[in-house]
């Protein structure tokens, strides 16, 4: 058979296609086998099913249309075992003329002494209708609910007034005019800081963003033509975001804008499924969507910097999600209809961190979420009474460090806690395949990784808190090249690339000068050892005793103190040393990780 055209039924079950022959054919593709078949004068050419009903559309060569009704007719139990349409071109179904017994199989024959399909009794009857099939139920797909796109931090219209953006740094003010018209107002509340500003909305804006950076606006697509503006004529924006580089376009054709604070277009990326919500902070995006042929949300978190998803998880949809944000951190943070603050913890999940509803504010009165911290949720209450919101704040149950919940799922190179890890394994590794490990030095080498250790956890913190002088301050008391070496990979990561070259200098005049500690230790050493021998045969001369003397158990005893004593200086900066002798460099001093000799 030649098939000229095919189409599935609206339920995936039934097939139903046109040959050359003049026939339209149905089939069931579950139980593999053709139902019936239909005679027509021309050859069918295209087919069409109703989305909702049992009934389908038939054209042919010749230009005609066929509407059938119940072409796949529905069987109950009171039903013969045979199919019937109500279109009359319907041919004999067992005794059709081209013998393919469609509808005979091995669970019409329950008794073997009825061959002729002849009942004996009632009892056949009811065994037939109990190992018949099911009776085909009418299939109508539910359309997928579409989530409604938001943007955080907008309220709701109230008293011909909305606030388009509450942050912490300000807030945007959208007035509406009985007129139709609205206006905007731009405040922060640090008035030293910048000039409230006031503005007619021509363009009307719906979504606004403030942020120590500026603020950003978008309004509705329209037809009228602006060289000064960004416009898409087609697509319309459902969120934006901004962060200290870029400004985020979320829009309905399931990309991502990436542009600049002036307005360039730096790059766009694609989404799998509806936007419904972006964040964006410190380089980490947050982008919400409705998954495909699904009611169920999911967030995907970004890392601008190196352009890698960092991680993907589903959002329940038991409630509605109110409110999105991304610390400084990169933390996801999810407020939804029921009150609950989620917190993802890369690997770990989700953590329900807070309970808040709005039922206990009392009647005309609403609130909203504007940022987290690791202590407190912080929002805005907003009565009837009061002409501006004022920021309120309900504090955790237990404190959360957002610092170890960084998620860094495909970009172990710029892992902290990896980085710091990696001082200790590499320098295990190096002494053992060179065979360089000492008692004494070991003990020495283990207590200055794990001062560097704590050093660098440190520096981490200082420039979350982007506290300059003090990471500076710590990078001048790292004792190897690879500890200031992770403090340079901490400083790129962080976006504090200017420090890498102050954190390199501190580098270079820090071990120039343990190298000239350990050329003058090694001098020392040996005026020691001079200043032992001859101790020790006054000492002997004295005494005319074998025992060992005080002094010499006194700097076994105390080899740690020596240690850290300023005669060894080992660790001690010297700006002008004593003796300037210099030795030659051995294998073990070419390695920050060696054990000095």
């Amino acid at each position: 058979k030649v098939v000229t055209s095919a189409q599935w039924s609206p339920n995936g079950r039934y097939v139903v296609y046109g040959t050359e022959e003049e026939k339209l054919y149905f089939y069931d593709f579950e139980e593999r086998r053709e139902l019936n078949q239909m005679n027509f004068t021309k050859m069918v050419t295209g087919i069409s099913w109703n989305l909702n009903e049992n009934k389908l559309v038939v054209t042919t060569r010749a230009g005609e249309i066929e509407y059938i009704s119940e072409p796949i007719v529905m069987i109950t139990d009171a039903d013969a075992p045979h199919i019937t349409s109500s279109r009359k071109a319907f041919q004999p179904i067992v005794d059709d003329d081209d013998d393919d017994d469609d509808l005979v199989d091995d669970k019409m024959f329950l008794d073997h002494e009825a061959d002729d399909l002849g009942l004996d009794d009632e009892d056949d009857v009811e065994s037939i209708k109990e190992e018949r099939p099911k009776s085909i139920q009418r299939f109508v797909p539910a359309p997928i609910k579409k989530i409604r796109p938001f943007q955080p931090n907008q309220t709701p219209e109230k008293d011909f007034k909305l606030f388009l953006d509450y942050t912490t740094v300000g807030m945007i003010v959208k007035r509406l005019e009985s007129d139709g018209t609205s206006n905007i107002d731009v405040l922060c509340h640090d008035r030293s800081a910048a000039k409230p500003q006031h503005f007619f909305n021509n363009m009307n804006f719906d979504k606004g963003r403030i942020s120590e950076h500026g603020s950003l606006f978008s309004s509705p697509p329209t037809r009228s033509q602006n060289d000064w503006l960004i416009q898409y004529k087609t697509e319309s924006v459902l969120a934006i975001a901004m962060d200290a580089r870029f400004c985020y376009a979320g829009l309905n054709d399931r990309f991502v804008y990436v542009f600049s604070f002036g307005g360039k277009f730096v790059r766009k990326f694609g989404i799998v499924g509806d936007i419904v919500s972006i964040s964006a902070n410190n380089s980490f995006l947050m982008v919400v969507y409705q998954k495909q042929n699904s009611e169920v949300l999911e967030f995907t978190l970004i890392n601008m910097n190196t352009k890698k998803v960092l991680c993907k998880q589903e959002i329940s949809n038991l409630y509605e999600l109110k409110w999105i944000q991304v610390t400084d951190q990169g933390v996801p943070c999810l407020y939804n209809s029921n009150g609950e603050l989620l917190l993802h913890f890369g690997h770990c999940g989700y953590s329900p961190t807070i309970l808040f509803k709005e039922s206990t504010l009392g009647p005309n009165c609403f609130s909203w979420p504007i940022q987290v911290d690791g202590k407190s949720l912080k929002y805005i209450l907003c009565k009837k009474n009061i002409p501006f919101p004022y920021p309120s704040m309900t504090p955790f149950m237990e404190p959360v460090d957002l610092i170890e919940t960084i998620n860094f799922e495909g970009d172990t190179e710029n892992n902290p806690k990896l980085l710091t890890d990696e001082i200790f394994l590499d320098e295990l590794k190096w002494r053992k395949e060179n065979c360089l490990i000492d008692d004494d030095e070991d003990e020495i080498e283990d207590l200055e990784a794990i001062v560097d250790k704590g050093i660098i956890e440190t520096i981490q913190s200082s420039m979350i808190k982007n506290k300059t002088k003090r990471v500076l301050d710590l990078c001048s008391f790292l004792h190897t090249e690879k500890s200031f070496n992770v403090a340079c990979r901490l400083a790129h990561h962080y976006n504090k690339a200017y420090l890498i070259d102050k954190i390199n200098s501190i580098k270079d005049f820090k071990l120039s000068q343990m190298e000239s500690s350990e050329s003058e230790d090694d001098h020392e050493e040996v005026n020691d050892d001079e200043e032992d021998e001859l101790v020790l045969v006054e000492s002997q001369k004295e005494n005319r005793k074998p025992e060992v003397t005080e002094s010499q158990v006194e700097p076994n005893k105390n080899s740690f103190v020596d240690f850290l004593s300023p005669q060894k200086k080992r660790t001690t900066l010297n700006l002008e040393p004593e003796n300037s002798n210099v030795i030659k460099k051995t294998k073990s001093q070419l390695n920050p990780f060696s054990s000095k000799k």
